[in-house]
């Protein structure tokens, strides 16, 4: 789908005016606002009921409008702008003084990325502003692929929704801080770590829980359903065992129960919600989450997946949805 001329018009001017859009992205949908208006940036902070000190990542409509938000472009940020942009790639880098502090959580640094996305780009050169636009959910909730998750979620608190069908990837962009002498990935996502080595070389990989994160979904409980998820840790097979196992224990207990199934994996006692490679599994995997909670499960059981190429943004996100 691809909204109108005269409805991005609407919207830009509606960022303009310090007001709330919801707009796609290849990722998953943002909550958009100017990343110049204080007070519009408060306005996101109270739509998501998001934490003060999780830092927002501002979306640019050219390379070139980097350098207005950046103190400074360090040589990194540069090489891996020119391999990945645009696209779901947000490199950290030295923040312009002008920010807003709730921007950057009152961090010296922001993330930056430029979407692939027609709809945002659209958006976004019209608005003629950089626009900060954290996942268009309520915080903490699984982020949304479709507009009709994001108004779930949202409702009135956004001025206009933009509709550009289902996300691309369906996971959230890869970040990247790029202000030390190598590249530390903060959160893996669609761009894998393989891709960036091949770009970049050695690198580090970040940890969470920091008091003073540079990239959202460091610190926080994330993309959780309200239903209990189990990840069932291990080899394939050992894993496929254990989520039987599970499932097993679950309706000796009398609870609903579902299970993601990935390729022609066969469970029973359960709800099925079968994926066919982990790039559907990608796409699909915060819609699963909704879908089971609107189902009224109360637990989603799905296996571990090698922690390589994609896999690795996966157990990021499983693993962060089933902490209690």
């Amino acid at each position: 789908m691809r909204p109108k001329k005269e409805e991005i018009a609407r919207a830009a001017a509606a960022l303009r005016a310090g007001r709330l859009v919801v707009m796609p992205t290849e990722t998953v949908y943002g909550l958009a606002a100017s990343a110049l208006n204080a007070r519009a940036l408060g306005r996101v902070f109270a739509a998501k009921g998001r934490p003060a000190d999780n830092p927002l990542i501002v979306h640019v409509g050219s390379k070139a409008e980097l350098a207005r938000v950046a103190a400074s472009v360090p040589a990194l940020a540069r090489k891996l702008v020119r391999a990945f942009w645009p696209g779901p790639l947000t490199v950290v880098v030295p923040a312009a003084p002008s920010l807003p502090r709730a921007v950057t959580a009152g961090l010296a640094t922001v993330a930056v990325r430029m979407p692939a996305h027609p709809v945002a780009l659209a958006l976004i050169r019209a608005a003629g502003v950089p626009v900060a636009a954290p996942s268009a959910n309520r915080s903490g909730r699984p982020s949304p692929t479709t507009v009709a998750h994001a108004r779930g979620d949202l409702g009135c608190a956004v001025a206009v929704y933009l509709d550009g069908g289902p996300a691309e990837h369906g996971l959230e962009s890869t970040v990247v801080d790029c202000t030390g002498p190598r590249p530390v990935v903060l959160r893996p996502g669609a761009i894998t770590v393989e891709q960036i080595q091949r770009v970049c070389g050695d690198l580090a990989i970040g940890t969470r829980g920091a008091d003073a994160p540079r990239s959202p979904g460091m610190k926080y409980r994330h993309y959780a359903p309200s239903a209990r998820v189990w990840v069932i840790e291990g080899r394939a097979t050992e894993a496929r065992a254990g989520v039987q196992r599970t499932l097993g224990r679950l309706a000796a207990a009398d609870r609903r129960a579902g299970v993601i199934a990935i390729g022609d994996e066969r469970y029973a006692g359960a709800e099925v919600f079968r994926v066919p490679t982990l790039a559907a599994l990608g796409r699909e995997l915060y819609a699963i989450f909704r879908e089971a909670d609107a189902r009224g499960l109360e637990d989603l059981v799905v296996r571990a997946v090698p922690e390589r190429g994609l896999g690795r943004a996966l157990m990021n996100r499983m693993r962060k949805a089933a902490e209690r």
